[in-house]
């Protein structure tokens, strides 16, 4: 299966980069280099600044978190995107020289849309950083993908009837794809979580039957509901230091 999804992955970035050669004929090399460079640019900035110092943190010492805290900490890569998106995106519209309106109309909207894909796609950073802690690597193949597909199979038919409008279909694109991959982690869980638990409650049913690799996995699994992914009080439980000095160190 893990073959699959490599060859998968493979087939949709080839597709991908036909489509990209396809839009190149349609929208002039000066709005590809806003939309590739300073547009993309912005997107990579925010989300590295956002993310990467709590990623690294947390995917360290895996099997001695206590996730209840774990999780309350990542929910503080939203405010700092949120303040992250308006201080960039400030930059980019009145520090940075703007492109001119030969080359595109549409340019703040492109830069507020990326704010707010950014800001989109961190409401799914607990449920990602869990995924990776717990090795569902092909989970993150399959929704990179499916990221990619949407976002290009929206982009490309809005250039081909309004190849002026380039930037505000592109745009559209990062929102929506944003949200699918967003929508697309919180799913899997709640179809995993639910499956989970009517497994776990038929094992208990027959104790005497061994455990195989794969059910002791799902054992360890320390989430019970889509809700213990949201942010929480926490009583009567020891603080773990180290989490935060590694993310300050990263930082």
């Amino acid at each position: 299966m893990d073959i699959m999804a490599d060859r998968s992955h493979i087939l949709f970035r080839c597709v991908t980069f036909i489509l990209n050669a396809f839009v190149l004929r349609h929208v002039s090399q000066d709005v590809v280099g806003v939309m590739n460079v300073r547009l993309l640019l912005l997107e990579s900035t925010i989300l590295y600044l956002s993310r990467e110092a709590f990623r690294r943190a947390c995917l360290s010492k895996t099997t001695d978190h206590n996730w209840a805290q774990v999780i309350n900490l990542l929910w503080l890569t939203l405010p700092l995107c949120q303040v992250f998106s308006l201080v960039f995106g400030y930059i980019w519209l009145y520090v940075l020289t703007p492109p001119s309106e030969d080359i595109t109309q549409h340019y703040t909207l492109g830069v507020w849309s990326i704010c707010v894909s950014c800001i989109v796609e961190m409401c799914c950073e607990p449920v990602y950083l869990v995924s990776q802690a717990f090795l569902f690597v092909r989970l993150k193949v399959v929704l990179d993908t499916i990221q990619i597909v949407v976002r290009t199979f929206i982009f490309t038919p809005l250039i081909v009837y309004q190849p002026q409008s380039a930037v505000l279909a592109f745009s559209a694109a990062q929102v929506i794809s944003a949200c699918v991959y967003v929508i697309g982690y919180y799913v899997y869980f709640y179809v995993y979580i639910k499956r989970r638990n009517e497994k776990i409650a038929l094992r208990k049913k027959d104790d005497d039957v061994p455990r195989t690799g794969k059910e002791e996995m799902e054992d360890d699994f320390p989430f019970e509901s889509l809700t213990d992914f949201l942010p929480a009080r926490i009583e009567n439980q020891v603080y773990q230091p180290y989490v935060t000095f590694n993310i300050v160190t990263s930082l």
